[in-house]
């Protein structure tokens, strides 16, 4: 905050949440006017010196019986001393109010009156921790999640703009909108990319993000990937012998676009190119390229030959603004752009022509 004190922090578990400990403890009958425990919310930063801390606990199920006079319920204590209780029928699930046990255990007990209805009991899934400075009045609790995505309180999923993200299971609860698009699936396929459709991050989250539940993204920054591929491109094509590829990049005079340059100058976009619609590449007249990464465009390696193959010539970006008698060179040059796999390694001979050709 403005006086320089911590209002929060925030330590996450494999599933992504913040300053969360599993319980996973059920309480389902015991005796009557007595409160048996079931279960302990544990802070490991509980002896921490000038820190403040609330714990609450989360329940994935709750019904408990409550009459005219009295009610089951459960019941949070610190030291003895009772410091929250929660009772009702068929409530699903419950999140406790933040309680302060100060530096003790906090229990969490369940117990029965002795009126003789009861409900089908608590299962008590987990215990959440806020930690600050001492002296904070207004403390901060973080909705932040994976890349992209929101915690929605009421149903514990995250928002994750196109999807709804489910933490324990690591799966979407709706299928993947991509899937729909035959250019995205071929796009993914050919960057050896498998389309789940409820996986996350492609079932590979070390490597991958997926900011907005529908393009999958590398865990590289847009600019590292673009100087990996480059580089592999370059060390490859430097080893290549003859072959119907080298013939393509020697007419496209990509060799010398390649060795003879030391610096080969691409801007990366994850979305779309600023000024230039829904191209996936584009390079001006003064050696800049220009190339997009989203789903329906192709993996980098073939964006930048063909860029680099246009800066060798005049031949033009569209068959209908192509002469007649071109019609043969563009289908070589198009030839020439599927030379690369996607992670830049040079091929003897041309991909077989996808979806986008």
């Amino acid at each position: 905050n403005k006086a320089l004190q911590v209002v929060g922090t925030a330590e996450y578990d494999p599933f992504g949440y913040p300053n969360r400990q599993a319980v996973n403890s059920q309480a389902l009958s015991g005796k009557p006017n007595q409160s048996r425990l079931f279960g302990v919310c544990e802070d490991p930063g509980a002896s921490a010196t000038g820190v403040q801390r609330r714990v609450r606990a989360r329940f994935s199920f709750f019904d408990a019986a409550q009459g005219k006079l009295s009610a089951d319920g459960v019941l949070l204590k610190a030291g003895g001393t009772v410091l929250d209780s929660e009772t009702g029928r068929n409530r699903g699930l419950v999140v406790t109010s933040w309680v302060n046990p100060g530096s003790l255990p906090l229990g969490v007990y369940y117990y029965l009156d002795n009126d003789g209805i009861t409900g089908d009991g608590v299962a008590l899934e987990s215990c959440e921790f806020r930690r600050y400075e001492a002296g904070v009045t207004y403390p901060v609790w973080t909705p932040i999640r994976f890349p992209g995505q929101y915690h929605d309180e009421e149903t514990d999923l995250f928002e994750n703009w196109n999807r709804y993200y489910d933490p324990p299971s690591g799966r979407y609860l709706q299928p993947e909108p991509l899937m729909q698009n035959p250019r995205a699936i071929a796009s993914y396929a050919m960057a050896g990319i498998q389309m789940n459709p409820y996986a996350y991050a492609a079932n590979n989250p070390l490597f991958y993000t997926d900011p907005n539940g529908l393009d999958v993204q590398a865990g590289k920054t847009c600019d590292q990937s673009v100087r990996d591929i480059l580089k592999k491109m370059k060390e490859s094509l430097a080893k290549s012998k003859k072959c119907e590829c080298r013939m393509l990049v020697d007419e496209f005079d990509l060799w010398s676009a390649f060795m003879e340059k030391e610096v080969i100058e691409v801007v990366c976009h994850k979305k779309y190119i600023p000024g230039h619609g829904k191209a996936c590449g584009y390079g001006d007249d003064k050696g800049q390229i220009d190339v997009s990464t989203r789903g329906a465009c192709k993996p980098l390696s073939q964006l930048i030959a063909h860029e680099l193959g246009h800066g060798g010539g005049s031949l033009a970006h569209e068959p209908d603004d192509t002469p007649g008698d071109n019609k043969p060179l563009l289908r070589r040059f198009n030839r020439m752009s599927r030379c690369f796999d996607p992670d830049g390694t040079f091929r003897s001979s041309p991909a077989p022509e996808d979806i986008f050709q």
